[in-house]
């Protein structure tokens, strides 16, 4: 394989090199620590951060909950509904040709059901998840504010990652976001 195979590493000619941004690793994770730490060492910011992520997460949930509830109230329509359905028929009111029609559209209506209420529980079970991460991002800070200088990589990723911290890079920019 030649140096043109890896999209990711891109043969530059040494003429046009110049003309190309690049951005060292190491400035780009000192600029980034440096960010965080800034952020970070104020408590007012963090604390502000914390709680408008932990109201979107309230918000977030509680939307679930009324989709979640809103599904149940339909399951219990349309179990009704076959139920008169039924009645209708069992007093001669209709045939069994619109029974079976009848009870085929509920069904097919109560089959959609399962999946959107399986889809919203999995949302709901991710979020309870992701719920350690406030935890995580207090317990990290706490850590970092104990001793910003010695944290490891590791350390330090755990915490971007958990703060949800992206670097953009485009043309001779870096945007931090997630802070």
């Amino acid at each position: 394989p030649g140096s043109g195979s890896n999209p990711r590493h891109r043969f530059v000619p040494i003429e046009e090199r110049g003309q190309e941004p690049s951005v060292r690793a190491a400035d780009l994770e000192a600029l980034v620590w440096g960010e965080v730490v800034r952020q970070v060492s104020d408590k007012k910011l963090l604390a502000g951060t914390l709680a408008e992520r932990a109201a979107q997460k309230d918000s977030a949930l509680r939307k679930d909950e009324l989709e979640l509830e809103a599904l149940y109230t339909r399951e219990v329509t349309l179990a009704r509904e076959a139920d008169k359905v039924l009645d209708l028929h069992l007093r001669d009111i209709i045939d069994v040709a619109t029974l079976q029609t009848h009870m085929a559209s509920i069904r097919q209506q109560q089959s959609g059901l399962a999946p959107a209420k399986a889809e919203i529980q999995a949302r709901m079970a991710s979020r309870e998840l992701s719920g350690g991460s406030l935890q995580a991002i207090q317990k990290l800070t706490e850590a970092a504010l104990a001793g910003l200088a010695d944290c490891t990589f590791e350390e330090r990723r755990e915490f971007l990652d958990a703060m949800g911290v992206m670097v953009h890079l485009d043309d001779a920019n870096a945007t931090i976001t997630g802070l």
